[in-house]
């Protein structure tokens, strides 16, 4: 299957337009140096007005005929481009078929991958299956037909002994703020982000406690005075 050009053969393509370019070119220069140099008195605006007007009107003449040409030019062009764009669109009606049926299938198997990864997480998840849900962890390139199997399960196992030393970590704190420290460290499994949590709660309790004494001295100093 082939596209074949019967004509105009390769070499017969319109190569240039063969026309009096440089001789008017001569010519435009010479006449525009003179209006280059030309300085009109206020008695000569009259006719600094016609010049203005023959200019304008000779550079209407030649954009009119440079339009006149490209659509002498376009015509074959364009009846070339509306065919191939019809033919295109005939083998883009089919690609879609293939598409669709490809997609189809590697959606299928996409899905199958899936139902394989989550009964690894299930295997290997173990006691944190509901601290820590399978779509929290997740992450669609283990469906990427390159992951295998067995560097996913890696993985998760990895994200299980880390986030498992994690909360050991955490409940090992001597802090009233555990229970926080769990729930910001469960967002993301960011631990240093659950110890920043801790020293914000602290802070925070430093600045109430010093507030609550203040005002509980000057209840007292006003009941002194009293």
């Amino acid at each position: 299957m082939e596209l074949k050009i019967y004509n105009p053969q390769a070499d017969g393509f319109l190569k240039a337009i063969d026309w009096n370019f440089e001789e008017l070119k001569e010519e435009i220069t010479k006449k525009s140096s003179d209006y280059l140099n030309l300085v009109y008195s206020d008695d000569q605006i009259k006719d600094a007005k016609q010049d203005r007007a023959n200019l304008r009107k000779l550079v209407t003449a030649l954009e009119n005929k440079r339009k006149e040409i490209k659509k002498e030019i376009m015509v074959p062009y364009d009846d070339f481009a509306s065919k191939e764009k019809e033919l295109v669109e005939i083998i883009n009606g089919a690609i879609e078929n293939i598409d669709t049926q490809v997609k189809g299938y590697e959606e299928g198997k996409r899905q199958e991958k899936l139902t394989k990864v989550k009964e690894i997480y299930k295997e290997c998840i173990g006691d944190l299956g509901r601290t820590v849900p399978f779509d929290k962890i997740f992450k669609e390139s283990w469906l990427n037909v390159s992951t295998t199997l067995k560097s996913i399960k890696e993985e998760i196992i990895t994200i299980r002994e880390k986030i498992d030393g994690d909360l050991k970590i955490i409940n090992a704190e001597n802090s009233p703020y555990v229970y926080e420290m769990k729930e910001e460290y469960l967002k993301d499994f960011d631990l240093m982000a659950a110890m920043a949590k801790k020293q914000q709660l602290e802070d925070t309790a430093k600045k109430k406690a010093l507030y609550e004494e203040q005002k509980m001295k000057e209840a007292e100093e006003r009941e002194r005075q009293r």
